[in-house]
C-alpha cells in the first residue's frame, strides 16, 4: 500500500525499528522483509540511511531529517545474545558514515544555493550514553554516535523505541526527545506529538519545541500537559541541530 499521502494530506515517511527486522517466530534480528514491505519509502536497506529534505515555507531554507537504520544484523551483535530482540547498535561503521556523508551533502546543496539547512537525526534507538532504559532495550556504542553528532554540529535527535514520550538524559549535546507517539505506554488515550522548528528570518535564531496532543476518546486531539523546547539564542550564528 503505498503511503505517500496520510492523515490530512501530510506526507508519512517510515524507518525500520527492531521489531521491523525480526525473524519470525524467533524473533532474531536481520530480516530484510521491511525492504521489501516498503521499498518505496526505504531504500537505503539494512544498516543504511537515507535524507528527507523539506523546505521552509516563504524562505529559501531548508529542514532535513536523516534517518539510520542502527538495527542489528544479527544476534550476535547482541550483548548477552538474550537481548537480541530489544538492543540495537552502533559498531556497524556504514549507518554512521552515511549519517556524516548525508549530513554533509544536504548542508552542502543549501550552501550551494546561498541558503541553510537545519539538520535533525532520527534514530529509532535513543543513543543515550546514560543509558537510563532498560539494558535489554540498549542502544550499544551510543558514544559513536554522540561523537558524530558533536563533531558534525547536530544538536537534535529524534527517537522511539521504547514507547515513552520522554527526553532523554546524556552527558552533553546534542538533545534527545522520544517521538514515539500512538505506541507510548504513558498515554493511554494515544498522544501525539507535534515538532515545530521555526528559524527567523535573518536565519540568527532557531526555536525548537514538541507540542503533545491527547485523543479525548471521541472525535478530536486536545492539548496535553507535556512537551519540551529549546531555544538558541546566538546571534549571528545559523544553528545546524
Amino acid at each position: 500500500q503505498d503511503l505517500a499521502v496520510g492523515l490530512h494530506g501530510h506526507r508519512i515517511y517510515v524507518m525500520p525499528g527492531n521489531h521491523d527486522r525480526f525473524h519470525e517466530p524467533l524473533r532474531l534480528p536481520g530480516t530484510l522483509e521491511f525492504d521489501t514491505v516498503f521499498g518505496k519509502r526505504w531504500s537505503a536497506g539494512l544498516g543504511g540511511a537515507q535524507a528527507v529534505t523539506l523546505d521552509v515555507p516563504s524562505s529559501n531554507d531548508q529542514v532535513s531529517f536523516i534517518c539510520a537504520d542502527l538495527c542489528l544484523h544479527s544476534m550476535f551483535d547482541a550483548m548477552p545474545w538474550a537481548c537480541c530482540s530489544g538492543q540495537g547498535t552502533a559498531i556497524h561503521q556504514h549507518p554512521l558514515d552515511e549519517l556524516k556523508r548525508l549530513t554533509k551533502l544536504v548542508r552542502q546543496r543549501a550552501e550551494e544555493r546561498s541558503a541553510h539547512c537545519a539538520v535533525i537525526w532520527a534514530l529509532h534507538f535513543p543513543p543515550d550514553d546514560i543509558q537510563d532504559v532498560p539494558f535489554s532495550l540498549q542502544l550499544r556504542f551510543p558514544e559513536r554516535v554522540l561523537a558524530l553528532a558533536n563533531e558534525l554540529s547536530v544538536h537534535l535527535i529524534l527517537s522511539g523505541h521504547v514507547h515513552e514520550p520522554r527526553r532523554f538524559r546524556i552527558s552533553g549535546d546534542p538533545v534527545i526527545w522520544g517521538a514515539g507517539t500512538a505506541s507510548a505506554r504513558l498515554s493511554l488515550t494515544h498522544d501525539i506529538h507535534i515538532v515545530t522548528v521555526e528559524i527567523d528570518e535573518r536565519r540568527r535564531m532557531v526555536d525548537v519545541s514538541r507540542r503533545d496532543f491527547r485523543y479525548d476518546g471521541a472525535s478530536q486531539f486536545l492539548d496535553s500537559p507535556g512537551g519540551y523546547s529549546r531555544h538558541f539564542p546566538t546571534p549571528g550564528v545559523f544553528w545546524r541541530f
